[in-house]
């Protein structure tokens, strides 16, 4: 189990120094990059959670991981992470990094599931319609689940809107259950 309230006050620390020292979007790509990198070889996350390796020797990986034109700002937080034995959650850290940076400049993320492949044409439509109705910019992902027949869903934050045939024939059949023949 993920502990999103640490998440949260991790992001949100290094979010807030990032911005008292102007180094917001430089920080967030070192650490983007460091994610990544920790994605493409799930080693180097590993070996920043064995108990076996020292401290200085993460901190030396995370030195090599980052380079030496990486802002102080990126690597002391890595090491915090290490001292505090936080780096499993480092890629959750990101994630909620770049929710909150996307929220400062008033983006908003939007899943949308089909069950079929949207094409683009719609996929854009569907962004002006969100973008229009929300006031703010739109990312949008889009899912394909066949299991929700037709239609469509929309979550954005912990808001959803669901208009699939799944969920109105869900809805159909509790209201048939409950009807009384006498």
């Amino acid at each position: 189990m993920i502990p999103f309230q640490i998440v949260d006050r991790y992001s949100r620390s290094i979010f807030e120094l990032a911005e008292e020292k102007n180094q917001r979007d430089s920080v967030f790509q070192e650490l983007m990059a460091v994610r990544n990198a920790m994605e493409s070889r799930p080693k180097l996350l590993n070996l920043l959670q064995s108990p076996l390796i020292t401290r200085d020797e993460k901190r030396s990986l995370i030195e090599g991981i980052l380079g030496p034109q990486s802002s102080g700002l990126s690597k002391q937080f890595l090491n915090l992470l290490v001292d505090k034995n936080r780096t499993d959650l480092f890629p959750f850290i990101v994630d909620r990094l770049q929710g909150v940076i996307r929220k400062k400049q008033g983006i908003q993320e939007a899943t949308v599931v089909t069950a079929r492949e949207l094409h683009s044409s719609i996929i854009q439509l569907l962004e002006k319609a969100l973008e229009k109705s929300t006031g703010k910019k739109m990312i949008i992902q889009s899912e394909v689940d066949p299991a929700i027949l037709g239609g469509i869903q929309i979550r954005m934050g912990n808001q959803m809107i669901d208009g699939s045939i799944r969920s109105k024939l869900n809805t159909l059949e509790t209201q048939l259950r409950n009807v009384k023949v006498a």
